[in-house]
């Protein structure tokens, strides 16, 4: 990612990833655990129920929210999905 001068947001690359998540998560799994776990996970769901998991095991002791975004790979970006639940779920 490239940061846009003045804070004004930034672009995303392809193969970015996007993380939104409640202090559910991070209150129980750090960083570098959250990033050695979705970067190598083909499957967006799958890697954010495996972060939610992880809360969990340590005691789940508030709402655990995870939303992971990922942009297209270059290679990817000639594939159409069959429709936006589709999309959304990586299906």
């Amino acid at each position: 990612m490239k940061n846009q001068k003045n804070n004004q947001g930034f672009h995303l690359e392809p193969g970015d990833t996007v993380l939104i998540c409640s202090d559910g998560l991070t209150d129980l799994v750090w960083d570098d655990e959250i990033q050695r776990n979705h970067p190598l996970e083909e499957d967006m769901k799958l890697a954010a129920e495996a972060l939610v998991d992880l809360a969990n095991e340590r005691g789940g002791h508030d709402n655990i929210t995870v939303v992971l975004l990922s942009m297209p790979k270059v290679e990817e970006t000639g594939k159409k999905r069959h429709n936006l639940i589709d999309w959304l779920f990586g299906e």
